[in-house]
């Protein structure tokens, strides 16, 4: 259907969606480009020669092993055009990022509901800033993107990560959230990490302590809501930066170090059922919201 659109439309597309259901991602091609084979809706991309987003959607339960071809062929293409930013979701059966390797013009990536298995490959795509791999229940580790130099925002939301090691050295990333990854225990691989500034760790089963984090120079906002076996924040004590911290649902029995955080100004701690001792926010010039709630 792509390759009706006439010529002068085509150069005026900049972003492109594609929605696909059984079978409905295939259509009759016998164009030379094709060799008399059957293509896709995805085949004429490259026709459209200043696409800047790319967006290919899957509908739950309507992936089959011919989708995933397709996909994997069309992000081959797209490496080599300048789209910038590209989404992909509900691919179960999409494991990598191969077919992105080497891209010099991605900067936002969304794959997300897919099969994502390893994201080494996008180290090798210079200007990527944005990631978002949420919803991968494969994948256990991003620490392979260690080296990426442009990384700023990594979102790795209810996955299967085993730890956070490595982070500590990603060089530019401002922005992390690893919320609902149950496997998740301690935060110690951010220890140190240079250039953080906000922190979403919630809803991670094992979380029991913050120990590192006050060794993160800029790091102003930091969110470890609902974490049911966090019983103190004191890892926190004297981070320099700490503005805002959330810390609802936990299972907190004092707050002690938060007072010698300089610049914190919100906390933070309903739903804290066993917190009984508040001496750590002592000094009597700390600026707090607190709505304490036990239930009996």
């Amino acid at each position: 259907m792509l390759k009706l659109l006439p010529n002068s439309m085509r150069d005026r597309v900049e972003e492109l969606n594609v929605y696909t259901s059984s079978g409905a991602v295939y259509v009759p091609n016998r164009t030379p480009e094709s060799d008399g084979q059957r293509g896709t809706f995805l085949s004429s991309l490259l026709t459209f020669p200043n696409i800047t987003k790319l967006s290919i959607l899957c509908r739950e339960g309507c992936e089959t092993s011919r989708d995933v071809a397709d996909v994997n062929r069309a992000l081959r293409v797209a490496a080599q055009m300048t789209i910038s930013e590209i989404q992909v979701t509900g691919f179960k059966q999409l494991s990598d990022f191969s077919a992105l390797e080497g891209s010099q013009h991605l900067r936002h990536l969304k794959a997300t509901r897919c099969g994502i298995r390893s994201v080494a490959e996008l180290v090798s795509c210079p200007m990527l800033t944005d990631l978002d791999v949420s919803n991968n229940r494969h994948l256990q580790s991003v620490s392979d993107l260690a080296g990426a130099p442009r990384l700023t925002i990594l979102v790795a939301k209810n996955c299967n990560l085993q730890n956070l090691d490595g982070l500590d050295s990603f060089p530019n990333l401002l922005k992390l959230d690893v919320s609902g990854n149950d496997s998740v225990e301690s935060l110690h691989g951010l220890a140190g990490a240079e250039s953080l500034e906000e922190l979403a760790v919630n809803h991670c089963k094992r979380l029991c302590n913050v120990d590192g984090l006050n060794s993160c120079q800029q790091l102003g906002e930091v969110d470890v809501s609902y974490n049911e076996i966090l019983e103190d924040v004191s890892g926190l004590a004297g981070a320099p930066s700490l503005r805002i911290l959330n810390a609802k649902g936990c299972r907190l029995r004092n707050v002690a170090g938060l007072n010698g955080c300089p610049l914190l100004s919100e906390i933070y701690i309903s739903d804290n059922v066993s917190l009984e001792d508040l001496s750590g926010l002592g000094g009597g010039h700390l600026p707090f919201a607190l709505s304490k709630r036990a239930s009996v």
